[in-house]
């Protein structure tokens, strides 16, 4: 008997391939099938009995080279998901596959066959969230849950060191039937990916990678931090591992459990929850930059203001063998370069981020994805010749202190660029132990777990704020709200922000609780119409032809496109904004056909949340 069978070989490409078989296929397993001059593997996504429903001239379809797999090596629930991430991030399924499925599994290696006839799919969930500022209390809750779940448990954080914190304080009950998802892939994912999909029945921890582990009954599935950004996936396909764990406890019928510090806009819009955590005054202080002293430096129009209030406490923590961090989220030694004559700053042409400048290198870093460029000699937009730095860095920042602090305690940078090596990190730990000073990024708030940090101190609160996306007051807020919280003996740790504005507008919600902010942050982006109250979605294009005629077909179905013209190295974007995705996958569905593979394809980003 012949079939017709859709295939979805996994690539940028939307569209199904449809061959010949003379065999039966059953949906979701593996074929390999001929594509143009080359075999790819593929998945079967469904199967034609009768030709009649097909719409092309069958003489010219191929055959199956040959089948892989007995069953399908996905059950149910992840199989359905890789469609949905599909529809919803604007990748197609095969794309997303590629992100469900470990690297073997997508090369056709042979595995062993299993039935995944008790997996469920009842599209029905329980959504439960525990929001709550202590560590210890929050963790307690989830062991309880886990606890009292019958089936397998998966709990997923943002941080890999939180996975081994909390490894750590689960009871041998739990811990006796635990298995750490690794962080990395190679052969011991696949060894593990293997175990796991025969039947293991307990409890997998794990970051972002381990949300699509293939445990069969799973019934109980927490985020922990799910408001955190580092669930955002920063490489194509942009997919939001929470978001995609929510829909996944759907597919399965699991329980699922939402838990932070403060909850993400769209969880406290649907929930409308109450905060029940609020620091006490006696250890935050807000301090007016404005007034602060001042420390110029040479090519630098900004200077550095570090207050009377900020010293004071710095010394105070560190003699008494104590950790003190200074929190300044801008790297190298210039976090801003810009132009003198036209005062624009000089962004990233892949992401849009700011470029800072690496007194080690002479180079430009952007800030957000890591690209590094030669110092530009002269403005790319208006061609002056003075450029000029905006605003100082962590480097410039340590040399300050340095000057102005007297000390035989250690004084280090802790930051996504230092320390590099496991080694280092240790010695720095290590070094730190009875006390010192740590300048750094929002990383350095990790060593909370580690050290008895007893002052942090937000150097440029506001900095985070003044970046140019719709969700920067909210990262601003957070780290702040985390700096007041995490880690060891936070009761007795004592938070400085030093702003221009002091306690006013978002930074309110520092004293009143996140429902404070998040009601002053909705009641905003509804007006402007920012998520979560509808889809904003970035654009980029491999050339201008093709901006222009996907441009044109989006206005054509009268979407809203906003272009912000072309960036540095000739980089092609445009922004849009739709309430629903469906009418916008309509649309560029035409451009996503395999048979415009020479021409390249565009690459969405999805915010939502």
């Amino acid at each position: 008997m012949t079939v017709f069978a859709e295939i979805v070989i996994p690539g940028p490409w939307w569209n199904k391939l449809t061959y010949l078989s003379q065999i039966e296929l059953v949906e979701g397993i593996r074929v390999e099938v001929p594509v143009g001059r080359t075999r790819r593997f593929g998945f079967v996504s469904r199967v034609h009995r009768d030709e009649g429903s097909l719409e092309f001239n069958l003489s010219r379809l191929k055959s199956v080279n040959y089948i892989v797999d007995q069953y399908p090596p996905l059950s149910p629930d992840l199989w359905k998901l890789s469609d949905w991430i599909g529809r919803v991030y604007l990748c197609g399924q095969g794309e997303a596959l590629s992100v469900v499925c470990p690297a073997p599994l997508l090369k056709g290696t042979p595995i062993e066959s299993v039935s995944h006839a008790g997996s469920t799919s009842n599209y029905h969930y329980d959504l439960n969230t525990i929001f709550v500022a202590d560590d210890r209390t929050r963790y307690n809750r989830y062991i309880e849950a886990i606890a009292n779940n019958s089936g397998s448990s998966l709990i997923i954080f943002p941080e890999q060191e939180q996975v081994k914190q909390f490894f750590s304080v689960l009871p041998d009950s739990i811990k006796n039937n635990t298995l750490l998802w690794p962080s990395t892939g190679g052969v011991k994912l696949w060894k593990v990916w293997n175990l796991v999909r025969k039947g293991f029945n307990g409890l997998v921890l794990g970051g972002q990678s381990a949300a699509f582990v293939p445990l069969q009954q799973l019934t109980l599935i927490i985020v922990e931090e799910e408001s955190s950004g580092a669930y955002v996936q920063q490489r194509f396909p942009f997919l939001n591992v929470k978001s995609a764990l929510a829909k996944r406890a759907e597919l399965c019928g699991s329980k699922l459990i939402l838990g932070g510090r403060l909850p993400s806009s769209r969880v406290y819009l649907n929930k409308q929850m109450t905060c029940k955590d609020k620091p006490s005054s006696s250890r935050t202080f807000f301090v007016d930059m404005n007034a602060a002293l001042s420390s110029h430096l040479q090519g630098v129009i900004h200077p550095f203001r570090i207050s009377e209030t900020a010293l004071r406490e710095t010394i105070k923590t560190i003699r008494g063998n104590k950790v003190v961090i200074w929190i300044l989220d801008r790297k190298g030694y210039v976090g801003e370069v810009a132009c003198e004559e036209c005062g624009r700053t000089i962004e990233c042409g892949k992401c849009g981020g700011i470029y800072n400048w690496d007194n080690r290198s002479g180079n430009l870093k952007c800030s957000l994805c890591g690209a590094e460029i030669a110092f530009q000699v002269e403005c790319p937009y208006c061609r002056g010749s003075l450029m000029v730095g905006k605003r100082p860095g962590i480097d410039a920042l340590s040399e300050i202190a340095n000057e102005i602090l007297i000390s035989d305690k250690p004084m280090v940078q802790w930051h996504a660029d230092f320390p590099k090596k496991i080694g280092e990190s240790r010695k720095i730990l290590e070094c730190l132990n009875k006390g010192g000073l740590v300048i750094g990024s929002r990383l350095a708030l990790s060593l909370c777990d580690k050290l008895p940090v007893g002052s942090i101190i937000w150097i440029d609160a506001d900095s985070e704020a003044r970046k140019p996306f719709y969700n920067s007051s909210f990262k601003a807020f957070s780290m702040i709200w985390e700096s007041c919280w995490r880690g060891i003996s936070y009761e007795d740790r004592s938070v400085i922000i030093q702003s221009r504005i002091p306690g006013i507008g978002w930074q309110m919600g520092v004293s009143a609780g996140w429902d404070y902010f998040w009601r002053r942050e909705l009641a905003e982006r509804k007006e402007l119409q920012l998520p979560p109250f509808c889809y904003l979605i970035q654009i980029d294009f491999p050339g201008r032809c093709m901006k222009e005629e996907i441009t044109s077909a989006l206005l054509k179905e009268e979407i809203n496109v906003m272009d912000p013209g072309e960036g540095e190295n000739d980089h092609f974007r445009i922004w849009v904004s739709v309430e629903k995705l469906n009418v916008l996958m309509s649309a560029l569905d035409p451009f996503f056909n395999i048979s415009r593979s020479s021409r390249g394809f565009p690459s969405i980003r999805i915010w939502s949340d």
